[in-house]
């Protein structure tokens, strides 16, 4: 029903901070359903995100690193090296993006 801004997730307001939110206008399609601009989280009927079960995995997952101790469990085992290997392939690409950001700033520039 409403814009929102897909970097913070927020709806857009206008005026900026006047509690007052953008309607979508009638007949546009969210950006959830836009060939090629996508959503992160998926759509309704095929989302992206964590399921319940996988939600649970994560919270435990945090809570054993918290503490230090991880039960001797082969479930819990492959859930924290799965649940590793994702945040590890998130952080390269992160890592690669600022490299790239760098980059192309120093390109425009002469040094």
């Amino acid at each position: 029903m409403y814009v929102y801004d897909e970097m913070t997730g927020r709806p857009y307001e206008n005026p900026p901070g006047s509690g007052q939110l953008v309607v979508r206008p009638a007949g546009t399609a969210a950006p959830c359903r836009i060939p090629g601009v996508g959503c992160p989280k998926g759509t309704p009927e095929d989302p992206r995100g964590l399921n319940e079960a996988n939600r649970a995995a994560w919270r435990f997952d945090r809570e054993c690193r918290a503490v230090g101790h991880f039960p001797d469990d082969p479930l819990v085992r492959r859930n924290a090296s799965l649940i590793r290997q994702v945040e590890e392939d998130i952080e390269r690409h992160e890592r690669n993006d600022f490299r790239r950001a760098v980059l192309a700033q120093l390109s425009r520039k002469r040094i």
